[in-house]
């Protein structure tokens, strides 16, 4: 990812929650264009943090955050997000959210990539606003992400967006030679049904055979979108 920024905030502003707040106070009459445009920045906001969040705490999480996205760029607010600069806020105009977890003991705890990539059918506003989309084609979308990661926890591999773009792009028929990897890696029965998934279904759209399925073409706006994100 090219770079990046980390809004930190109370979910006790105002109503609704933070990330509304920012994204209407940012974008205001033109959210909607705006968020339509090409992603050039990431800008990752952390809603739901406790207002009895520690300094070590979150020192931690930006720390966590760094090495997860080593180029990004970190602004934290844990007041309000008036304490931001106009420049931050500039900055802002290109958003997408991330969602992260804050545990039991309201200590917010910055998950790994695959939990990001995860979130991204059900928790972006870009993906689910993008046009022609409907309820249905977002939980297709979840679950081919969800299949990709199978196939790279199954190998270990770094889960990353460019690995998930590796496979839903097939280039190279990449994605093809980490399927057959992961199929003689694990004999499970979930393994072994999502590799023939994707070698006797998805694929198959992918290299134009005449007995293709929809299945690969359903997805191109989920590749359109991951390799915006890939950047």
């Amino acid at each position: 990812m090219k770079k990046g920024m980390l809004l930190v905030g109370k979910k006790t502003w105002g109503h609704g929650n933070a990330v509304h707040r920012v994204l209407n106070e940012v974008l205001g009459e033109n959210r909607k264009s705006l968020m339509e445009d090409k992603i050039d920045n990431q800008v990752f906001i952390l809603d739901g943090v406790d207002e009895r969040l520690k300094e070590d705490s979150l020192k931690e999480l930006v720390e966590k955050f760094t090495k997860l996205f080593p180029n990004a760029q970190v602004i934290v607010s844990v007041d309000s997000f008036e304490v931001l600069s106009e420049e931050d806020l500039n900055y802002a105009k290109t958003v997408f959210e991330v969602y992260f977890q804050v545990d039991k003991d309201n200590y917010v705890e910055l998950e790994q990539e695959d939990v990001f990539v995860e979130g991204i059918p059900v928790r972006l506003y870009l993906l689910k606003n993008m046009k022609d989309s409907t309820q249905l084609s977002v939980h297709m979308y979840e679950s081919t992400l969800r299949k990709a990661l199978t196939i790279l926890t199954t190998l270990d591999q770094d889960v990353t967006l460019k690995n998930v773009s590796d496979i839903l792009h097939n280039t190279n028929e990449a994605g093809e030679k980490l399927v057959l990897e992961a199929s003689r890696a694990s004999s499970t029965k979930r393994v072994q049904d999502v590799c023939l998934w994707f070698m006797q279904d998805y694929f198959t759209g992918a290299k134009g055979s005449r007995t293709a399925t929809k299945t690969y073409e359903n997805n191109e706006p989920l590749r359109l979108f991951i390799e915006k994100l890939v950047g």
